[in-house]
């Protein structure tokens, strides 16, 4: 019975140790939490303060609810529930924005707003700020001394600022002859002759007229506060220039009958008015023009020249051939009809006198030709060239030369092999083909 006792007991207490084994075994860790910020906050965790900065590590009882704040002042507070488990590692970033505080700015007459030398706009208007701290506010408008005010925000409570400026102004008016010019005061635009300033700041400032042909005119007045003071100013034009350019060049100049150089030239200090141009060149038409300067203009007359030519009428066989003047090519003739071996007529505008045409074109003899060319009347050249084979091929029953039209990438070659007249000869039936020139070359077999 004791020894049952005994036994009994032993097992109770394995099995108290077995439970014991395992609840240590279920123990429950605490989460890590890390939290960055930016700008530097107040952090704290169920509404406790942890502490303050743009970093923090702490722990966090696992499987519960945590809610997180961040807090700046001058910046909107973000609030973050979060549930951890156990040992679980968390990583929270925040980026808080900052509260903006809106502003009314109000002033007696229209004036600009500057902010620490910044300009915000023009009364009346609004404006939210979005760092609460303070402000150098200056408030600005012509005629007006300026006004400044410290500005001190430390909610995001609304603020109306409402000022009044003192008057420092004096009184400008300005007319000019012709009238229409534009004012300039203190280098900047305010419109045109005659026109008033008021309230404007007593001292020096200056005046700067300007208009299309006329000189600028600039002036600095002091003003006196209080007082009107009037400038009646007349301008003066400017002069024109006149420029002169002519195909070819090297034409004589002459102006209201007046000679005065070559083309190109600029002519300048010219008043306004109508002038007489007249440009001669040798074989060249004597072209007359009247040019209109406004006072001030710069103006670019340009001529083309009209050669002194003729017209000759020419026609060939076969029917193109190209056509040079004095060795520069001047045309080429082009077939009458489709496939025609007789050219159409062709004009030629030739200068006047004695010429040298050359005819020439592939597989032809070149031809030149001596031509007089009048004004009119001149008499037509009809020409037919001689016929020049240049190119031979050889078939397995004859020889063929004639003019070399064309080789094909297939080996195919196409001749005329007289005045007018093509073959074509496959390539399976050359034997042999060359380039070729001969004098008293026999007839194709």
């Amino acid at each position: 019975m004791q020894t049952l006792k005994c036994g009994m007991v032993a097992l109770c207490l394995c099995v108290l140790a077995s439970l014991q084994l395992g609840r240590a075994q279920e123990e429950v860790l605490p989460a890590s939490l890390r939290v960055t910020v930016e700008p530097a906050a107040q952090l704290a965790i169920n509404h406790k303060v942890i502490a303050e900065g743009t970093f923090f590590q702490v722990e966090l009882p696992p499987n519960k609810t945590a809610l997180l704040r961040l807090s700046r002042p001058g910046y909107v507070t973000e609030y973050r529930t979060i549930f951890p488990a156990s040992a679980e590692r968390c990583h929270e970033e925040f980026k808080l924005k900052p509260v903006q505080t809106p502003v009314l700015f109000r002033c007696n007459v229209p004036a600009k707003v500057l902010c620490d030398g910044q300009e915000l706009g023009e009364t009346p208007f609004s404006y939210f700020f979005s760092e609460p701290k303070a402000y150098r506010i200056v408030f600005r408008a012509a005629g007006y001394e300026d006004h400044a005010v410290r500005l001190n925000l430390e909610s995001a409570q609304p603020q109306v600022m409402d000022v009044t400026l003192s008057s420092d102004s004096a009184t400008l008016n300005v007319a000019s002859v012709p009238s229409g010019a534009t004012v300039l005061l203190n280098g900047v635009s305010r419109g045109v002759t005659p026109l008033t300033f008021e309230r404007l700041k007593e001292g020096a400032h200056t005046v700067t007229l300007k208009m299309p042909s006329y000189y600028d005119y600039e002036q600095t007045v002091d003003l006196d506060a209080a007082e009107e003071t009037t400038l009646n100013l007349r301008l003066r034009k400017l002069p024109s220039e006149l420029t002169l350019e002519s195909k070819p060049t090297g034409a004589t100049i002459y102006i209201n009958g007046l000679r005065h150089g070559q083309t190109p030239m600029t002519i300048k200090d010219l008043s306004e008015g109508t002038y007489a141009v007249r440009l001669e060149c040798e074989n060249h038409d004597t072209i007359i023009r009247s040019v209109l300067l406004k006072a001030g203009q710069k103006h670019t007359e340009t001529y083309e020249l009209v050669r002194q030519q003729g017209e000759v009428v020419v026609q060939t066989q076969p029917a193109t051939v190209e056509v040079l003047l004095n060795g520069k090519k001047v045309a080429t003739t082009h077939p009458k009809e489709p496939n025609s071996f007789t050219s159409a007529d062709e004009t030629l505008r030739l200068p006047l006198g004695e010429h040298v045409l050359t005819f020439q074109a592939d597989g032809y003899a070149t031809e030149t030709r001596k031509v007089m060319v009048k004004r009119s009347g001149n008499e037509p050249i009809r020409l037919r060239l001689t016929f020049e084979p240049n190119f031979e091929v050889q078939t397995p029953s004859s020889i063929y030369r004639g003019v070399l039209i064309r080789q094909e990438q297939n080996g195919a070659i196409t001749l005329e092999l007289r005045p007018g007249f093509f073959r074509t000869f496959a390539a399976q039936e050359i034997r042999a083909a060359r380039f070729w020139k001969a004098k008293n070359a026999p007839a194709n077999h």
